[in-house]
């Protein structure tokens, strides 16, 4: 046992002894490899800091480039020397402090740079007060002066209308040249319209600064590298392109008409509302009749959007027809009233007789159900109503043709029903009615302004119409392939033979020649109103840009005034900058100098009704800033204009007057009122006395500013405010990211126009047809409709529908002696298709709805 032990203590001995001299030998090679990282590093570490210290200072701000640019460069550098910094060896060293202020820089480079980046601005701020006070005719504000002094690789200051957008683009510009001493002819400022430019140009009135629009850039690089000046196409372009295809074109033409006469119907499909109340008061509330009179030229009140849709449809064709017009053979007896179908079409056949057939719809879906809405019984009732009108006229031999709600589903119904009336022999006059005409004329601008959005969006984008047509929804498919692709190939077309090229076709090409080498060379590149900024602009901005150092981009934009998507702006790219530049300083601009209360808050709370714009708080430069906001109820043009007159009459004579449209159109009401219309090269104008009164339309408005304002045509309907079609769903395909809340653009243009006035704005509306966006600011009274629940009594309401009245439409004798009464809805115009035939028992106290003794 006792040599076991010692056996056991002699092998313990020698281990310890192995481990002892293992771990002295490792405390060595360590101590040697600390000796050697601080003869050798710490040397490089001195020359580091140097340069580190030229970036981490007080009178520098430093970049997110530059902080990652050190920190790739020096990352093999700090790990050596975080392994010395703890050891006993380094604690004597001479240059320990050095080195822990280089590992501090580098190891917490974002918070040291935070830090580095608010200490620069408060010495910049603080030093050059009197400069700020002064180098404007007016003292920049607090929200300024930290965006101008903020020298960040990108810069979005996210201003406010009134804000003072372009003088603080200028008050950059100065503080650049005067300040930091950046060479003039080392500065790019970009704007969006000539005018800005030249308004810049002359504000700054530096000669070797370059202030150019995007489009006159990217027109000298193309000219500087080619050699030649290309020919761009004229600002009246798209529309001589759609003119040609509108007059020359029937398939286009016919699509126009199809698209502008669909565009009235703004209800739900009827299988989307979930009980026929909600379907009836939808109707009323929307109108039930067609935009074309019958063969007879009577107005057409239709029982459903489907239908008004079916009669505008053989009324654009120019084909014969009346609605519900009873059939042709007795069908009447003692429980069922004539037989009305839908639609009976004449037209002459080849024997030049005239010939009858008829159009039933079925409101029906793929499945053969119909709305959710109809009870079992009224599903079994309607399809046995179906089967008693196909057997009617199979019995009969008459000729019935048939369409669906499936078919508006699957949008074949206008191309199937075509196809069934073209095979029967009838053909198809397009009406050139002058109140279609008028209308055509109307949605002419807005037509135009999304189709030019979509080709330059399209261009933008890169992408191909074959592309869009693979990603569209069948419901998007008809506008699409019938007016969208027709318009940008016939563009192209037309682009091509001419050897032109437009704005966004340069843009795309001084891209390219910047990415291949042909860049100019620019230390800062500012951008004034960027929130109108597109996807093709965006790349020629990138290619712009030198690498290393990075060049410097600020940005001056309201995305809440975001109102040109039309001439291919992009929302996404504001709203997500940074995903697109790069690491971004944002700053606000939050003080008006143009308006004040109520109207600032009022404005503010109805554009953030949509939560995708940027939240600012808005306020006035002066406490007792006043800028009143009304909403002023008329009934037709003479009241217009008598409306304008009596707040005129209320202003001095000095102070100007604005009158603003939706549409260039929107002036033309108060011709032939008391009122006259002038128009010369100077724009357009309303005379009352000898008070001349500027008109124009909010995107013309844009960036001016005037001390009283009045809004026209703030109505309802697609070509009201919001327009339906001006906010068209199908830019969605071309978007970087399409708008989810409705009307978003609309909405802007709204806030755009009641943010003009300094004193007061005025926003007149149709009393009739009151836009939703006034019903945002007031509270509109309800509509007085004859028949409400509320004066309906129990008795007397509508079983089916819920809110109409049973009316009595008939009374007789049955052959038993018995009096009985007819009953249907007052909703029948509406499509409540209740009816009832209600006998009566004389020896009952209790008599039915309408019956006298």
């Amino acid at each position: 046992m006792t040599a076991i032990i010692f056996i056991f203590l002699f092998i313990a001995s020698i281990l310890f002894a192995a481990a002892f001299t293992i771990r002295k030998r490792r405390l060595e090679k360590k101590h040697k490899n600390l000796l050697d990282i601080i003869e050798h590093e710490i040397p490089k570490v001195e020359e580091a800091f140097t340069e580190v210290s030229t970036f981490y200072n007080y009178n520098h701000y430093i970049t997110e480039s530059e902080r990652l640019y050190l920190e790739e460069k020096y990352s093999d550098l700090l790990s050596s020397v975080k392994k010395a910094l703890p050891s006993t060896e380094f604690s004597t060293h001479p240059s320990k402090e050095k080195v822990e202020r280089f590992n501090k820089a580098l190891t917490g480079s974002i918070d040291f740079k935070k830090i580095n980046n608010s200490e620069f601005i408060r010495k910049q701020l603080s030093e050059n007060s009197s400069y700020f006070d002064t180098v404007l005719p007016y003292p920049l504000d607090a929200q300024q002066r930290e965006a101008i002094v903020s020298l960040e690789d990108n810069v979005l200051v996210i201003s406010s209308a009134g804000s003072g957008k372009t003088m603080t683009t200028v008050g950059k510009v100065r503080y650049l040249i005067d300040v930091q001493k950046v060479d003039p002819k080392n500065i790019l400022l970009i704007t969006f319209t000539r005018k800005a430019s030249e308004s810049l140009s002359e504000r700054l009135g530096e000669k070797d600064l370059k202030c150019r629009t995007f489009h006159k850039l990217a027109l000298d690089i193309i000219s500087e590298v080619t050699g030649k000046k290309p020919t761009i196409t004229g600002s009246d372009f798209s529309a001589q392109v759609y003119h040609e295809l509108f007059d020359n074109d029937p398939s286009f033409h016919q699509a126009i008409v199809d698209y502008i006469l669909h565009s009235r119907y703004t209800m739900k499909s009827q299988f989307e509302y979930s009980s026929m109340q909600e379907y009836i008061e939808d109707r009323q509330k929307y109108g039930r009749q067609a935009y074309f009179k019958d063969m007879d030229g009577k107005p057409v009140f239709c029982k459903s959007d489907e239908e008004s849709m079916i009669c505008d449809f053989l009324g654009s064709r120019g084909v014969s027809f009346r609605y519900e017009e009873k059939y042709q053979y007795d069908m009447a007896d003692s429980e069922h009233r004539q037989y009305c179908p839908d639609f009976s079409i004449y037209f002459t056949g080849d024997d030049g007789q005239s010939k009858r057939i008829y159009l039933e719809h079925f409101a029906v879906n793929e499945q053969g159900k119909c709305p959710k809405w109809f009870t079992e019984e009224e599903q079994l009732k309607y399809k046995e109503g179906i089967a008693w009108k196909r057997s009617i006229h199979q019995e009969k031999g008459t000729i019935l043709i048939e369409t669906t709600s499936a078919g508006f589903q699957r949008n074949d119904v206008f191309t199937t029903l075509a196809k069934q009336l073209t095979d029967l022999g009838v053909v198809f006059n397009p009406t050139n009615s002058t109140g279609l005409s008028r209308e055509l004329a109307k949605q002419e601008e807005n037509i135009l302004n999304t189709l030019t959005a979509f080709l330059f969006l399209l261009k933008s984008q890169g992408a191909s119409p074959d592309e869009v047509r693979k990603q569209a929804d069948k419901k998007d498919r008809p506008m699409l392939d019938n007016i969208v692709f027709p318009f940008i190939s016939a563009y192209n077309d037309i682009e091509g033979k001419k050897e032109e090229i437009d704005f966004t076709d340069a843009i795309i090409e001084a891209t390219r020649l910047c990415n291949n080498g042909h860049r100019p060379d620019y230390d800062y590149i500012l951008v004034d109103e960027f929130q109108d900024i597109s996807k093709d602009r965006y790349r020629f901005l990138q290619s712009l840009r030198r690498q290393s150092p990075l060049t410097k981009l600020f940005c001056v934009g309201d995305d809440w005034q975001s109102i040109y998507r039309f001439a291919g702006s992009d929302m996404a790219l504001f709203k997500q900058f940074e995903k697109y530049f790069g690491f971004t300083k944002k700053c606000l601009m939050e003080t008006t100098y143009r308006f004040g209360e109520p109207a600032i808050e009022r404005s503010s709370n109805f554009i953030l009704k949509n939560p995708e714009q940027a939240s600012k708080q808005v306020h006035s430069f002066r406490q007792d800033a006043s800028t009143n906001l009304d909403f002023i109820p008329t009934y037709g043009p003479s009241d217009i204009a008598r409306t304008i007159m009596e707040i005129a009459d209320s202003i001095p004579p000095n102070k100007e007057i604005l009158l603003i449209g939706r549409y260039s159109f929107d002036v033309r009401i108060l011709e032939g009122t008391s009122l006259s219309v002038s128009r010369n090269n100077d724009g357009v104008y309303v005379k009352y006395g000898s008070r001349r009164m500027n008109f124009m339309t909010v995107h013309q408005s844009k960036g001016l500013e005037c001390d009283y304002v009045i809004m026209l045509n703030c109505n309802g309907g697609s070509m009201g405010f919001p327009s339906d079609i001006a906010d068209s769903p199908i830019l969605k395909y071309v978007l970087s990211e399409p708008d989810s809340y409705s009307f978003s653009e609309e909405r802007r243009v709204f806030y755009v126009g009641i943010t003009r006035a300094k004193r007061h704005t005025w926003v007149l509306y149709d009393e009739s047809k009151p836009s939703p966006f006034v019903g945002e600011f007031i509270s509109l009274p309800e509509k007085q409709q004859e028949d409400t629940r509320s004066r309906i009594t129990k008795s007397e309401l509508c079983p089916k529908c819920h809110c109409g009245r049973i009316i009595v439409l008939r009374k007789g004798t049955a052959i038993n002696g018995n009096p009985y009464s007819f009953q249907v809805c007052s909703n029948e115009k509406y499509g409540c298709d209740y009816h009832e035939t209600v006998f009566v028992n004389l020896n009952s106290r209790r008599r039915p709805i309408g019956y006298k003794k």
